[in-house]
Formats: C-alpha cells, sequence, structure tokens
C-alpha cells in the first residue's frame, strides 16, 4: 500500500496485521487525512526496540506522533482525528445523544468483541502457526477457546439482534457509517485468519451482520480494501496450510 505524505507531520506507527491499526490507516485514508506511515512488524518484535518504546512506553501498536504529540489507543487516536480534522459529521457527530451512542458501541467492543477472538486468536490460530506460538510464547488452551467462542457469540447475537435492528444501514440505525462502524468491521475481518468452520460457527447464520458488512466496505472502498489487502494475503496463506495438512 503507498504511503500517503505527511501533513502537520503526523505520523502513524502501525502494523496493518493488527485490526486496531487497521481501523486508524482506514479511517484516515477515508477521510483524506495526511500521514506518513511507520510499518511497524510488531511479530518482528519491532515495538520492543528502545526507539519505539519512545514513541509508545506500552509497546503496542497503533500510535500517532504529531510534532511531538504522542498519543496511543486506536480508538483515541481515532477521536483525536476527526475532533481535531475536517471530517464528515456522521463519523463521530457532533450532536451530543448521537455520539454517546457511537460511544457506548465503542466502549462496548473490547469487553464482547475483542475479548472473544483475541484470545481465540492466539490459542487457535498462533499458537499453531509454526514459529508464530514459540516465538510469542503460546500455547493451545481448550478451556480458553471455549469461554472466548461463548463471548464472541454473544457479542456477535447482540450485533446482529440489537445493534442492526433498525432500517438504517449502519450499526444502530445509522444511515452513515461512524467510528464505530470501522472499528468493529475491522476486527471482524480478523475471523478470516480462522479456519473455515470457525468462521462460519460464528458468522455463517448473521445475515445482518453480512449485509452490514458490504454496506461499511462499499461506503469506505476502494481504502477498505488497500487497508486490508495485507491480512487477507495471510488468511489465504493459512487456509492453503491448513490443505495441505489435512491431505498429508
Amino acid at each position: 500500500m503507498a504511503e500517503m505524505a505527511a501533513s502537520g507531520k503526523l505520523k502513524v506507527y502501525a502494523d496493518l496485521s493488527s485490526p486496531f491499526s487497521r481501523a486508524v490507516i482506514l479511517f484516515c485514508r477515508v477521510n483524506g487525512i495526511e500521514y506518513e506511515y511507520v510499518h511497524i512488524r510488531v511479530l518482528a518484535k519491532q515495538t520492543r526496540t528502545p526507539e519505539f518504546q519512545k514513541i509508545n512506553p506500552t509497546q503496542k501498536v497503533p500510535c500517532i506522533d504529531e510534532d511531538g504529540f504522542k498519543l496511543r489507543e486506536s480508538v483515541t487516536i481515532m477521536r483525536y482525528l476527526a475532533t481535531t480534522r475536517n471530517v464528515a459529521d456522521h463519523w463521530y457527530p457532533k450532536d451530543p445523544k448521537r455520539r454517546a451512542v457511537i460511544d457506548s458501541i465503542l466502549d462496548w467492543i473490547p469487553l464482547n468483541i475483542t475479548a472473544g477472538w483475541g484470545p481465540l486468536l492466539q490459542s487457535r490460530v498462533l499458537a499453531k502457526t509454526p514459529g508464530v506460538g514459540k516465538l510469542l510464547n503460546l500455547e493451545t488452551n481448550e478451556k480458553l477457546e471455549e469461554r472466548s467462542e461463548k463471548t464472541l457469540l454473544t457479542g456477535l447475537d447482540l450485533v446482529e439482534t440489537v445493534m442492526l435492528s433498525g432500517p438504517g444501514k449502519f450499526l444502530e440505525n445509522g444511515d452513515e457509517p461512524s467510528l464505530a462502524d470501522i472499528v468493529l468491521i475491522c476486527q471482524l475481518k480478523q475471523l478470516k485468519v480462522f479456519d473455515a468452520k470457525t468462521q462460519e460457527d460464528m458468522l455463517g447464520s448473521k445475515p445482518k451482520i453480512a449485509a452490514w458488512m458490504e454496506a461499511v466496505e462499499n461506503a469506505t472502498n476502494p481504502h477498505f480494501e488497500e487497508v486490508h489487502a495485507e491480512i487477507y494475503a495471510v488468511a489465504e496463506q493459512l487456509q492453503g496450510s491448513r490443505k495441505m495438512t489435512m491431505s498429508q
């Protein structure tokens, strides 16, 4: 993906294998926010270097540096950019009630979506990926997988039956996408790295989520596909490796 020229010396430190990084980069691209993309390779442990720790002591991506002002946490970064740049109001509405609704989703996602797929990814995918499990000191944990899967399924059911229950195409009856739509879809696209059965179990019987995802992609393309190209390639490689293993 081509980098955009920096304006106001905004640097975005990110790794597009991360849904949190993709959300920030996608928001910037869709809104024409100029930035310099600094690729930090998480699996290469580049977040642990002394140089990066000066940018973000928590050793995580994404984070930004704008003329010496450093900020971490993807949602916080997006809120900051939405309030300091001239972006369309629907992304983070000025109306306090509508903004509160968007904030409620953003606050809900970590404990009900991220807390589901995150541990599941570590145990079911990363721990079993040659070289990665040992590098990250991960092991499979069936009890953890069971709890995490239950958390994710419960969260997805709520999205399907409550957050997408209105006539609007986007979350909480929105006519246009918001920060919450970007954050959630970037996380759900991470499910592509799982095996086909897990993906089917999670999203196969969720027609409203499927329609919503298509609407968000259409509203943010071509940037959406460009930002997700890397994770799609990783998912394809993993699926190929699984097929080879099954055929042996």
